[in-house]
């Protein structure tokens, strides 16, 4: 999601420390006469979306896809002979109402020691996408999977994405797993990694179990629940040691047949959405540990997913920033800490400011790529870090699903492989941030489509973003951010406060500060450019 948080920096000129759909002009120098502030400024450009690649695919790669779906019966009765058996344990799925690729799967069972054995399985993708194939080449080409509003883009062709490879219920299917061996505060005794075969017994959707967890009824309601409590004592311990934890501000429509949206809202992240979070993290990390110690005196052998520290003028930004809306974030010898950031956004948590703090945060921080050097992933206060979990859509998994391999095996990737891989996840990082990109701009164009059936409609609002030529104002229930212009702002004229971060009537002292709650009515949209114009009706 786009926001517009504006920060006065020494030059004196405007630093959005965020995405947005608008091209920066430096303010001009003020006469005092509100005509000067026309919207000029700050030029609207329509958020065309991104470059991604074709939802077709070529038809070689097609064809190589289609000759494992000939093969699946065979493959199934071979790899059960080989492989690490899962298919008599139980076995589920969570997963979004809508969702037809089925990356992981988790399995529960009690030992005979009292302790419990959890399994994160995840598609083994790399069984099917060979190095050097058509297909392989054509996933490392595009990157990831792109979601935009309405469509996804996918990495893979549809008989892997949806069907060889997604975790169906009831249907073998090959898995890269880690196995975990736990009791009850969610410590490990053991684990194992390695190629697995399973079958779901049941393909749940966040909804369900949210239900099951609330009402402690349903199908297999004993096993989600000890999950659950597993699920809390990993997250509990992650916060303590030092992860950082940002609200959420994703938003969902619900699109006609013809795709025109007729309702907007933000998703609702829940306890089911936690537990499967908390055990990819817990089975990403401990991966990239594991993996980590094949070679402790040769670093540059697996693919990280790392996250640097805050960049230290932007956290300076931040501070000045912070002061009006009386918030402070301390630092420590003239550093941030995640102590420090935690206990800012705990401070922010239930107020009318908690989302804009919290994206003005997230804007100070570095963004994670993926490498072979290892420094960490700051955000989650991991050591070690990978992407393990969604190799139908996230290429590195795959590339980290075949390093793994090469482990187990007690091989190592020769200096040929690893040139390759390190040029890969530049790329990969590349097309994530395409791929986020396009997502985004999907999100403000059809969130303006949303609207244009909404003119003259009454929406309560946030005051986002404070600048001299207006307010950025987003409405609370579908996060999508609007201009009122200053010339609209009421019967008088406003003076911008920078350092207050407000508007201030030279009349009747009125403030419109960052952060204010206001009342707005839809004036006008601009769909094909993602634009909505607000007007402030109470003041």
């Amino acid at each position: 999601m786009s926001g517009q948080i504006y920060f006065r920096v020494k030059s004196r000129q405007i630093k959005k420390l965020c995405y947005n759909q608008l091209t920066y002009m430096p303010p001009k120098k003020r006469s005092g006469r509100r005509s000067v502030n026309k919207p000029i400024l700050l030029k609207p450009v329509k958020p065309i979306l991104p470059p991604v690649p074709k939802a077709n695919f070529p038809s070689e790669v097609v064809a190589e896809a289609e000759q494992w779906s000939k093969k699946s019966k065979d493959i199934w009765v071979s790899e059960g002979k080989i492989r690490r058996d899962f298919r008599p344990i139980l076995t589920l799925t969570i997963d979004p109402l809508r969702a037809q690729d089925f990356d992981d799967a988790i399995s529960f069972q009690i030992l005979a020691n009292g302790h419990y054995e959890i399994g994160v399985h995840i598609a083994d993708v790399s069984f099917y996408v060979r190095e050097n194939t058509a297909l392989d080449k054509e996933a490392a080409h595009r990157g990831t999977s792109v979601y935009i509003v309405g469509k996804t883009i996918p990495m893979l062709p549809e008989v892997l994405s949806n069907n060889l490879c997604s975790l169906m219920p009831d249907q073998d299917r090959l898995s890269f797993s880690a196995v975990f061996e736990m009791d009850d505060q969610a410590k490990i005794h053991h684990e194992w990694f390695g190629r697995g075969i399973i079958r779901s017994k049941r393909r749940f959707t966040y909804e369900e179990v949210e239900r099951i967890l609330e009402s402690g009824t349903g199908d297999y309601a004993q096993e989600l629940k000890t999950i659950d409590k597993l699920a809390i004592k990993l997250d509990a311990q992650k916060i303590a040691d030092g992860a950082l934890t940002f609200s959420d501000r994703e938003v969902e429509f619900t699109l006609d047949e013809t795709g025109k949206p007729i309702n907007v809202a933000k998703k609702q992240f829940t306890r089911s959405h936690k537990l499967v979070e908390d055990f990819m993290l817990l089975a990403n990390r401990r991966v990239a540990e594991f993996a980590s110690k094949f070679n402790k005196n040769q670093p540059g052998h697996f693919v990280y997913r790392i996250h640097d520290e805050p960049d230290s003028e932007k956290i300076l930004s931040l501070i000045d920033f912070l002061k009006p809306l009386g918030y402070e974030l301390k630092l420590e010898n003239k550093k941030v800490t995640t102590v420090g950031l935690k206990k800012l956004l705990a401070s922010a948590q239930n107020t009318p400011e908690e989302n804009i703090i919290s994206r003005a945060t997230i804007q100070t921080m570095a963004k994670a790529i993926y490498s072979l050097d290892n420094i960490g992933h700051y955000g989650l206060a991991f050591p070690h870090y990978t992407h393990f979990t969604s190799p139908i859509r996230r290429y590195p998994d795959l590339l980290v699903h075949r390093l793994l391999a090469l482990y187990l095996d007690g091989k190592h990737p020769s200096a040929e492989e690893l040139e390759h891989y390190g040029q890969q996840v530049i790329h990969s990082t590349t097309m994530e941030r395409v791929a986020m990109e396009a997502e985004r701009s999907s999100i403000k164009l059809k969130q303006a489509e949303f609207f244009t059936s909404k003119i003259g409609e009454i929406r309560m609002g946030i005051i986002s973003g404070v600048t001299d030529f207006g307010l950025f104002i987003e409405d609370v229930e579908t996060c999508a951010e609007g201009l009122v212009h200053i010339s609209k702002i009421g019967n008088e004229r406003f003076d911008f406060q920078a350092k207050a971060f407000s508007l201030v009537g030279q009349t009747t002292k009125t403030h419109f500060r960052l952060g204010d709650k206001v009342t707005v009515k839809v004036k006008k949209t601009i769909p094909e450019r993602g634009l909505i114009d607000w007007e402030i009706v109470k003041i």
